[in-house]
């Protein structure tokens, strides 16, 4: 789950674009570290006029959800020209 803070911060600022560590890492006890597909799709819910792009995925081997699985995530939710996934080394560009 996100915080307050970054739901506030969202809404504040209404951001075009997002850049969220994606991948739920996580250690032997406790929470995720970084964001799951869950609170992935909580930060689109919060910002859904904003281009959601998720790295860090795949980065660490604790890193409990793969590309594919976000992918496939993102696509059942219909969102996939509003979340990106994009593969190791490539390079996006936006017009802001």
């Amino acid at each position: 789950m996100i915080s307050t803070d970054v739901q506030k911060v969202l809404k504040t600022h209404n951001p075009e674009v997002i850049v969220v560590n994606g991948g739920g890492a996580q250690f032997l006890q406790g929470n995720p570290v970084i964001m799951t597909k869950e609170d992935i799709y909580q930060t689109y819910m919060e910002a859904q006029n904003s281009t959601i792009i998720v790295v860090h995925m795949e980065a660490v081997n604790h890193c409990l959800l793969t590309r594919k699985e976000l992918k496939n995530f993102i696509n059942e939710k219909g969102l996939s020209d509003n979340i990106l996934v994009p593969s190791d080394g490539e390079i996006s560009h936006f017009l802001i």
